[in-house]
């Protein structure tokens, strides 16, 4: 149904996936842009809006923010899309709008 940015830092390369992004979104706009970070979206949301990751963050349309702890990784209760329980599921868009941190809640 879309693209997911993971691997490394996904928002220390913000200038080159924010090409990307935006060609995704003109060519293909149902499609949803996900992204695992290891930043937390409120850093992200107050950065500049001259800054690249602030800009990704824009066409961004869910958010796992958090970075990985493998402490915090629980078998028994492993949330779906993150791997450890420390990481949120975010729903960007209305994140912005609201101007308050929204969980993402997925919809069959």
């Amino acid at each position: 149904d879309g693209i997911t940015f993971i691997g490394g830092e996904p928002f220390q390369s913000a200038i080159h996936l924010l090409k990307i992004a935006k060609r995704i979104k003109e060519n293909y706009p149902n499609k949803t842009i996900w992204s695992y970070t290891g930043y937390l979206i409120e850093i992200l949301l107050m950065l500049d809006q001259d800054d690249p990751r602030r800009q990704l963050l824009n066409y961004i349309d869910v958010l796992i923010d958090g970075q990985y702890i493998d402490e915090e990784r629980n078998e028994a209760d492993l949330k779906i899309y993150r791997g450890s329980s420390n990481q949120r599921l975010i729903d960007v868009n209305k994140t912005i709008k609201q101007g308050k941190t929204i969980e993402y809640i997925r919809s069959e």
